[in-house]
Formats: structure tokens, sequence, C-alpha cells
């Protein structure tokens, strides 16, 4: 399964990072 986060504080905001991680479980994470 592909996933897209994305956020208005940017890709490298401390949510979006751990977000992906807990993500990344379920299928491949992008950040945009």
């Amino acid at each position: 399964m592909s996933i897209l986060v994305t956020n208005d504080d940017g890709i490298y905001a401390p949510g979006i990072k751990t977000l992906k991680a807990a993500l990344e479980k379920l299928g491949t994470v992008t950040r945009s």
C-alpha cells in the first residue's frame, strides 16, 4: 500500500517523522 503524508508545517516537522515511522509498518510512506 502507498501512503502519502502531508503537513503545512513542512516535511521535516517532528510530528510528520513520528507519523511516517508508525505508518511504515502498513506500507510505503511518502512525505510531501
